[in-house]
C-alpha cells in the first residue's frame, strides 16, 4: 500500500479526496523566543528561515500553514505565497499553537484532516525526504 492512501476496511467518512488520507503540516512560529529572537524570519542564503521550512513541506504535502502570533511572521509567509493563520500569544508551547491553527484551519476551509504534523522552524536541516517519511 502507497504511503497516504487509506485501508479498504476504513469507514468512507474518515476518507479524504479520492479516498487519501489527509495530512495538515502546521509550522508553529514565534518571533519572541528568547534563545534566537526573529529566528523564523533569519536570512538563510537570501530566504527567510520560515520560507525554507515551509518550502520543504509543500514539496511533500498539500497543506501546509504557519501558525503564529506575530504579524511580521505572518506578513513574510503571505509575501512568498504561503498559507499563514494567527494565533494567540497566550498558547504555552508549539503543540498548543498548532491545536489552536488546526481548529482555525478546518473551520475556515470545512477541509477535514487526518493527522497535523508539527514541523519546527528547526526542520531546515531535515530533507523533505524525512518529512514524507513521517507522514
Amino acid at each position: 500500500m502507497d504511503p497516504g492512501t487509506v485501508p479498504e476496511d476504513v469507514s468512507p467518512g474518515l476518507q479524504g479526496r479520492e479516498g487519501e488520507m489527509e495530512f495538515l503540516g502546521l509550522i508553529p512560529a514565534r518571533y519572541e523566543s528568547t534563545r534566537f529572537p526573529g529566528k523564523p524570519l533569519a536570512d538563510i542564503a537570501g530566504k527567510p528561515m520560515i520560507q525554507r521550512v515551509y518550502e520543504c513541506a509543500a514539496a511533500v504535502l498539500d497543506h501546509v500553514w504557519v501558525a503564529t502570533d506575530d504579524t511580521r511572521i505572518e506578513q513574510a509567509v503571505v509575501g512568498f505565497g504561503g498559507n499563514a493563520v494567527m494565533t494567540s500569544a497566550s498558547c504555552a508551547s508549539g503543540t498548543d499553537r498548532c491545536g489552536e491553527a488546526a481548529r482555525k484551519i478546518q473551520a475556515e476551509t470545512g477541509d477535514i484532516f487526518h493527522a497535523v504534523i508539527n514541523i519546527q522552524v528547526i526542520s531546515i536541516i531535515n530533507t523533505a525526504s524525512n518529512t514524507m517519511y513521517v507522514a
